[in-house]
């Protein structure tokens, strides 16, 4: 069942609100879901150009390309629904939108000093946001990306990892006892099986490959001192209980990928390229300011 309610509330925000306003999040309390969404195959196909009328508003052409511009401006679970699915829901708040909009400027609003003090701030916004825009798409390249990646992989050095099984029991002497019977020849894998508490017991107390960080410190502490293939020559006590701890290997844990990097990286260059040329701009420019008592402060360069 689509979540109409949901959907109308946020649809209709846009009746008020400009495309570059919309809320990035659901409403609070709303109760939205994606279950809206339609497989691509279920979804009605949209056969319009961007130049394509969808609606004339008192004589004012509303085109698909304006449609399309709020819906990809709507949150990012409504976004996800096709437009096909919420067509006419979209185009009725663009209508009553622009109905709005067509009565405001009959009735002069748009020449009251607050109005244009908001639309300057508008065009400024958008203006800065653009500049902003081109000067990090110019100078923030994959190039540049991979470049910084190599730089980052060199300075991070990495971290030692361990790959270790364990068998966890609840008394020291039980703990021992496996001890005892392992300097026998008894099997670590079947006795984690047989004896451990932990729900690693069905993996043989296998806990795969971990950094020092990851454990609890007497843990670690114990693990990353055993050489590969050896295990625990006395109990380890935790807060979890006794430990005994084979070491199955041992290795320098890779560097993050690429990709798994690139968006942070990306931020990162972003603020050094925005930073750059704010400060080149600065240099450029001639400011004077004022003070907070009033009094200027002189001409000088920012």
């Amino acid at each position: 069942m689509f979540a109409r309610f949901a959907l109308a509330a946020v649809v209709a925000a846009i009746v008020v609100l400009p495309v570059h306003a919309q809320t990035k999040t659901a409403p609070s309390g709303s109760g939205a879901t994606t279950d809206r969404r339609l497989p691509a195959a279920e979804a009605p196909q949209i056969k319009l150009a961007p130049e394509a009328v969808v609606a004339v508003v008192n004589g004012d052409e509303i085109r698909f390309g304006e449609l399309n511009a709020y819906h990809a401006a709507l949150p990012p679970q409504y976004r996800q629904i096709p437009l096909s699915t919420i067509f006419e829901e979209l185009l009725s708040a663009v209508i009553d939108r622009r109905m709005i909009i067509q009565a405001a400027r009959k009735s002069g609003v748009e020449r009251d000093d607050e109005t244009k003090r908001k639309i300057a701030f508008a065009i400024e916004s958008v203006l800065q946001e653009a500049y902003v825009t081109r000067v990090v798409t110019e100078q923030v390249t994959d190039a540049r990306l991979k470049d910084a990646y190599a730089r980052m992989v060199k300075t991070v050095p990495p971290s030692e990892e361990v790959h270790a099984r364990h068998i966890l029991v609840d008394s020291e002497d039980a703990a021992k006892k496996i001890i005892a019977d392992l300097d026998k020849g008894a099997d670590f894998l079947v006795l984690a099986k047989e004896r451990s508490k932990g729900p690693s017991s069905a993996n043989a107390g296998d806990l795969g490959y971990f950094q020092r960080d990851q454990m609890v410190p007497e843990f670690s502490q114990a693990a990353f001192a055993l050489d590969k293939g050896a295990y625990t020559k006395a109990p380890v006590k935790t807060k979890y209980g006794w430990h005994v701890i084979k070491i199955e290997d041992k290795r320098s844990s890779p560097p993050p990928s690429f990709e798994d990097t690139k968006d942070e990286i990306r931020t990162q260059e972003s603020q050094v390229v925005i930073a750059g040329a704010l400060e080149s701009l600065r240099k450029g420019a001639a400011v004077k300011r004022v003070k907070a008592d009033g009094t200027e402060s002189g001409a000088n360069k920012n």
